[in-house]
């Protein structure tokens, strides 16, 4: 079976945040202000050295230049943000611009762990995904370890080939293999305004408080094999299988990949 969908990306503000758009308007020179920014995990834990910014009347941005959702953050322009790309870990809490007469003495930037948000975003989507199928009827599909060790891996071939094909060239999606496979992308953009969300598809999703919601990213992944068309839909929804498990791989740069495998 051959599962295939495609995103169109449209870029809207992630309403509620509040995140201003400062210009770069030349300002007049004023005595010069410093911020000190600390780099730390949701446990605590340090994870680069202090950076220090000094304004003498320009404001000092969270973010650089947008970046397209490739995985690697290429086009992440860190040079004129203090939001920075941290391998192994994604951006937990958004930050916002600060002008010059509100820039504060000290700013705490948090990450998350790669492979926790991957497991935390997994687990929340597969409990949402089979409560979905109790009201429509279906049966709640069983874990199992050896699929999750396959779908893992799924999850990160795709950034090496986004495709039902897999780089040995092989398919989940074979007929009569007993399996049928479906994937979701997850962009991420982050501007000097803030995080910027697509109007379509799964993506990475920040709540009211201007931190990652493992439930809410994971409703989007849902939300998009359910709607995305008839196809993906069937199959989220099918009687044949027994067992399901999902992966999901996030890059540094907060954009991500998803695959869900079905078995006999």
């Amino acid at each position: 079976m051959k599962i295939t969908s495609k995103w169109t990306l449209l870029l809207l503000p992630l309403v509620g945040l509040g995140f201003p758009v400062v210009a770069n308007a030349a300002t007049t020179q004023q005595p010069a202000k410093q911020m000190v920014v600390h780099y730390q995990s949701t446990t605590g834990q340090k994870l680069k050295a202090n950076k220090t910014f000094t304004s003498t009347g320009a404001s000092v941005k969270g973010y650089g230049s947008q970046f397209s959702p490739q995985g690697n953050g290429d086009a992440w322009s860190t040079s004129k943000g203090y939001v920075t790309k941290i391998k192994g870990y994604v951006p937990f809490s958004l930050k916002k611009t600060y002008s010059y007469s509100k820039l504060p003495a000290k700013v705490t930037v948090k990450y998350v762990k790669e492979s926790v948000l991957n497991k935390k975003v997994g687990t929340s989507y597969l409990k949402q995904f089979n409560a979905y199928r109790k009201q429509q009827g279906r049966s709640t599909l069983k874990h199992r370890k050896s699929l999750l060790k396959k779908v893992n891996v799924r999850a990160h071939e795709l950034w090496i080939r986004d495709d039902h094909i897999r780089p040995n060239g092989q398919s989940y999606n074979a007929k009569m293999s007993g399996y049928a496979e479906t994937m979701a992308e997850l962009p991420a953009y982050y501007l000097p305004a803030g995080y910027m969300a697509s109007g379509l598809g799964a993506t990475l999703v920040y709540n009211v408080n201007g931190n990652i919601t493992y439930k809410g990213t994971a409703k989007t992944a849902v939300n998009e094999l359910m709607t995305c068309d008839k196809l993906h839909r069937d199959t989220e929804l099918n009687t044949w299988a027994h067992y399901s498990e999902v992966g999901f791989s996030f890059a540094a740069d907060g954009s991500g990949m998803m695959a869900q495998l079905f078995q006999y």
